[in-house]
């Protein structure tokens, strides 16, 4: 969970690749532990528009350019594939992404969840196998139990269902020892207000603005059904259905979750609600189902369409009529 490291030693021959680097001062950072290594360092910002949101970083730039750094402006960490096709890298790293704010209000909680997503679904096709992804968020953001943030899980931007979502789990999570990362010279960079001040919540660089929020560096591998995935989503369905005249409860538990596949997916099944219509004597009873897998965590498409299999099996061996 060291990001500058990145679980690897001085002089190492992965690839690395890290997208969204601001002014550039996380990748030199980074080489002045690792150095020499083989890094590709990016921006979102085209060139010109780095020079005017950074004026200190020709000396950044320099600097990586003595250390054989590839640098690369104007690079989507949505699109990498359509940069790298030929790309495998052992180490992505996006420091503290964030969605570019819109002319009017503060950014939607939507939006930086879209980036993630987007983010992971298209890193997962230059990785290499057995790589890593390293993402640092802001306590709480990432939304995992490991950050004990207050503002919960539900006002978070939902990690471990975008690696679910791209084939992923989240191995592990790290706080982030910035003031490891300060003392390499790394500045933490957000978006400038009107008044050319930058709003990032973590301000390094000045600890007496800084918020009483900690870094936390989200370790993002491929389901390998093997590792356990820290706080794997879960999703719920409930599903009602009539009843037929024999049905026995602990049977039809046993059968869905004997044979649904993957085994073990089915975390609980859980009575909500049973009917007796009063003129028919007919049964409706309601059950809510949870899905979770740990070490292949499933999405929530995923969970849908397990469900419909769930659905499915009901109607054909406990229900009656159709499912509602």
């Amino acid at each position: 969970g060291d990001v500058l490291h990145l679980g690897l030693s001085t002089g190492s021959d992965a690839k690395i690749l890290v997208v969204g680097d601001g002014d550039f001062s996380y990748s030199r950072a980074l080489m002045r532990i690792l150095a020499p290594i083989n890094l590709i360092a990016t921006s979102y910002d085209t060139s010109d528009e780095l020079k005017q949101k950074y004026p200190h970083c020709a000396e950044i730039l320099s600097d990586l350019n003595s250390l054989n750094v590839a640098l690369m402006h104007g690079v989507d960490a949505r699109k990498l594939e359509e940069k790298f096709p030929q790309g495998k890298f052992e180490r992505i790293v996006f420091m503290f992404p964030q969605s570019p704010p819109k002319r009017k209000g503060r950014n939607k909680i939507q939006l930086h969840r879209a980036l993630i997503a987007e983010f992971l679904q298209s890193a997962v096709h230059v990785l290499a196998p057995n790589g890593r992804i390293y993402i640092t968020l802001l306590q709480g953001q990432g939304g995992t139990t490991v950050e004990n943030a207050p503002r919960g899980y539900l006002n978070s931007w939902w990690v471990n269902q975008a690696a679910a979502n791209a084939g992923c789990l989240i191995a592990s999570v790290h706080k982030l020892d910035s003031d490891s990362l300060h003392e390499k010279g790394y500045i933490s960079r957000g978006y400038m207000d009107s008044s050319g001040q930058f709003l990032h919540p973590l301000n390094i660089s000045n600890p007496k603005k800084r918020r009483k929020k900690e870094g936390f560096t989200h370790v993002i591998i491929p389901s390998d059904g093997v590792t356990p995935g820290i706080d794997s989503p879960d999703y719920t369905f409930d599903n009602s259905f009539w009843v037929k005249d024999d049905f026995d409860e602990k049977e039809f538990q046993a059968f869905i979750k004997d044979n649904i596949a993957p085994t073990g997916v089915i975390e609980e099944i859980s009575n909500l609600d049973t009917y007796k219509d009063p003129e028919s004597a007919r049964v409706a009873k309601t059950y809510r189902f949870r899905y979770r897998d740990l070490m292949n965590p499933i999405g929530k498409k995923a969970a849908g369409k397990l469900n419909e299999k769930v659905r499915a099996m009901i109607k054909d061996s406990f229900a009656v009529g159709e499912m509602r």
